[in-house]
């Protein structure tokens, strides 16, 4: 896929509460530097999570429809003060997937439904069966929660946290009124937040129905999936550990040894989990139980009990016996994905209808560092492929700054930003860390060069958001329409988690980091970019553990080599084609006869890079999981960090290995940009534009263990 830069632009984000208390005071501070894009949390005539309702202390009040109309005249007049500052496009907060309040005391989004008549001036509609029909099911009829039922939040003002599913009509019309009450108030988009979904409904169930009827004949159908009649066609489970663990009667068991009654209280609203439906634990709870719970059985149980217990001889595969089992878990995921996607189709829509003009449309990813928060969306229905044609920008949600934590070793959001451009939408980055001069330029100054946005948090450091909107507004010949120039083509393929292949990633996420820090120009490709229509602009190939590929694929690997390109594949390839269907024979081996001299297949990626100490990844989960624990500030975990690197070593990428030498044979020359040991902490990327390269440099060398207020960036050559 040949992306092409879009225009940058300056972010801000800024939750504060009172804007609307001093209107010219506020719009004053934007007017030193305005943004382009400023975005706000519930400054909105309607509350997406309960609808005319406002938090006043500990609970909620319901605004009148005479209160809902003054708001709608003073966010009127924000808007427009704001634009008339110079902000272009400002967008507020709602969420695809949480409501709250009580239906039995009919607190938050119940109240406000009671009421639902006394707002048809607002364009609601007629009203709809009860919030409790709006929500997602799990596959056995009961509410699902992708957060905890008892969230701390919405328990401390009376309520509860519940999710609607975005294929239901009536949640749908629910937020269309909603969205439009955004919309006429002047706001030129929405900021989605969450955007997962992970339901079993009646709506979900037809669609998924109609999705397999559409897309596949009656023969793959039976092929594929097992579905040998269309009244078998069903949203598949094995292969999601969030509900694997509800049917697993010994999780009870577990839950009762190795929680407090405190704990599972909070959680479940009882001491003894057998008196509870596990499911108001939330995705994210069981999701991170399910590992700790095959772990307790390891404990417990013999091999051959376990074997009996779980029906399976690797219980980590949650359920899946097959390859249709498989696929359709694969498909199932895919489908959610869509449907993320397909509500944010149908907000910009209503948006549109609106305001007659564009609407702009913002989601939330959450955060992508860490591979378990990656491989966790992923289940949930996040798929990059599947949003961006229907997303104007995507968020990026993480916890740290970049910059150094110790010799040789940084933090950095270009994995973000690359797998965004590989994906043809661009990526913007939001850290919640931070705060300072140094990383805040830092960041500005990364992002630009990854062709994405960062997002400032809040209305500071006005001089250097000027500086780089000044940049950005007067040098468009240098950052618009140009295209990743890379010698290094590094395979990033979502359907290799929708197949359960997480090793793919847990690769992927190493040779970054290596060639990064190698300082070799590189670029993501998606599934659609080995196709044998495509010429690759690379030198290289990497094909991290793609365990699953197509026949066109395959031949769009041939067509690579065939054309001099030098292709090196790790870990298992082509084993299934992309629905996971076993192939007989060998691929690698095939290539290897074929190409012996440009195709390498290596069973081991440290065969091919350093790998013989602890990798970043894994401190970084370490160190946050440790100091969240210990209850102490968040900048401790770079302490941490540093320390595991000095005791234990982490994982860093100066020496080039076997994969710098053996690629610089075969072309007969490097693919270094400049010596990774003369300049540690440089950042790379290049891109090209009629027949001109431009090269972009990025100095990350800002060190983070310093207090805030004295760190700078230390200059190198």
């Amino acid at each position: 896929m040949m992306t092409k830069s879009r225009r940058p632009i300056s972010y801000v984000i800024d939750y504060g509460g009172d804007h609307l208390e001093d209107i010219d005071g506020y719009v004053k501070r934007v007017a030193e530097a305005p943004p382009h894009l400023l975005h706000f949390a519930h400054d909105v005539p309607f509350n997406n999570t309960w609808g005319a309702m406002e938090v006043r202390g500990k609970r909620t009040v319901r605004i009148s429809p005479a209160g809902i109309r003054k708001r709608i005249a003073l966010i009127s007049e924000f808007t427009e003060k704001l634009h008339d500052a110079g902000v272009e496009t400002v967008v507020p907060y709602i969420c695809n997937q949480t409501i709250a309040g009580d239906p039995v005391k009919r607190r938050g989004v119940w109240k406000f439904y009671d009421h639902w008549d006394d707002y048809a001036g607002f364009g609601f509609g007629p009203k709809p069966p009860d919030p409790v029909e709006w929500l997602a099911r799990e596959e056995f009829g009961r509410p699902h929660y992708n957060y905890q039922m008892r969230h701390t939040y919405f328990v401390g003002i009376g309520m509860q946290r519940y999710a609607p599913c975005p294929n239901n009509p009536e949640y749908r019309k629910y937020q269309r009124g909603i969205v439009e009450n955004i919309a006429r108030v002047g706001y030129d988009g929405v900021f989605v937040d969450n955007c997962v979904i992970n339901c079993y409904c009646k709506h979900c169930q037809t669609k998924f129905k109609e999705h397999i009827q559409n897309n596949f004949l009656a023969k793959e159908q039976r092929e594929y999936f097992g579905f040998d009649d269309p009244s078998d066609i069903s949203l598949g489970t094995r292969g999601s550990r969030m509900h694997w663990v509800k049917t697993q009667p010994t999780f009870v068991e577990y839950l009762r040894e190795m929680m407090s009654k405190e704990d599972l209280k909070r959680w479940l609203g009882t001491e003894d989990p057998g008196d509870a439906w596990i499911e108001e634990g939330g995705n994210g709870w069981l999701w991170n139980r399910a590992s700790r719970y095959l772990a307790w059985m390891e404990t417990r149980y013999t091999p051959e009990e376990r074997l009996e217990i779980f029906e399976s001889e690797d219980p980590s595969l949650w359920g899946i016996r097959d390859h249709r089992d498989r696929a359709l878990w694969a498909e199932t995921k895919l489908f959610w994905a869509k449907s993320v996607a397909d509500s944010f189709k149908y907000i910009k829509e209503v948006g549109e209808s609106v305001r007659r003009s564009s609407f702009f449309i913002l989601p939330n990813w959450g955060e992508m560092q860490l591979r378990d928060g990656n491989e966790f969306r992923e289940e949930i229905g996040h798929d990059l492929r599947e949003w961006a044609p229907q997303s104007d920008m995507q968020m990026f949600e993480e916890s740290n700054e970049p910059g150094r934590i110790s010799p040789g070793v940084y933090l950095d959001f270009q994995l973000e930003l690359h797998f965004a451009l590989a994906n043809d939408v661009r990526g913007a980055v939001l850290s919640h860390a931070g705060g300072d001069a140094a990383t805040t330029e830092l960041s500005y100054a990364e992002c630009l060069s990854g062709l994405g946005t960062y997002i400032q948090p809040q209305v500071v450091f006005p001089e250097i958001r000027a500086k780089y909107r000044k940049f950005q507004d007067e040098n468009s010949e240098l950052l618009i329409d140009w295209a990743p120039h890379y010698h290094v083509g590094l395979a990033y393929f979502n359907n290799q988690l929708h197949l359960e292949n997480m090793e793919h990633v847990l690769q992927v996420y190493k040779f970054s980091r290596y060639l990064l820090d190698q300082h070799i120009l590189f670029h993501f490709l998606t599934e659609e970019d080995l196709s044998p229509e495509n010429r690759l602009p690379c030198r290289v190939l990497v094909l991290p553990s793609v365990a699953y590929m197509s026949d066109e694929q395959i031949q769009g690997v041939e067509r690579f080599l065939v054309s001099g390109g030098i292709c090196l594949a790790t870990g298992e390839l082509a084993m299934g084609d992309e629905r996971a269907m076993p192939r007989d024979r060998s691929v690698a081996e095939d290539l290897q006869g074929s190409f012996p001299e440009r195709f390498v297949h290596v069973n081991q990626v440290s065969s091919l890079i350093p790998d013989d100490k602890i990798s970043l990844d894994s401190t970084r989960q370490f160190s946050r999981t440790t100091w969240k624990t210990l209850n102490v500030p968040g900048s401790q975990s770079f302490e941490a960090m540093k320390n595991l690197d000095e005791e234990l070593g982490i994982q860093r990428y100066l020496d080039g290995g076997m994969f710098e030498s053996m690629v610089g044979e075969r072309l007969g020359f490097g693919l270094q940009v400049t010596p990774p040991r003369g300049a540690p902490g440089i950042r790379y990327n290049a891109y090209g534009k009629e027949g001109n390269i431009a090269l972009h440099a990025v100095n990350y060398n800002v060190d983070l263990l310093e207090p805030k207020k004295d760190r700078r960036v230390e200059p190198v050559e």
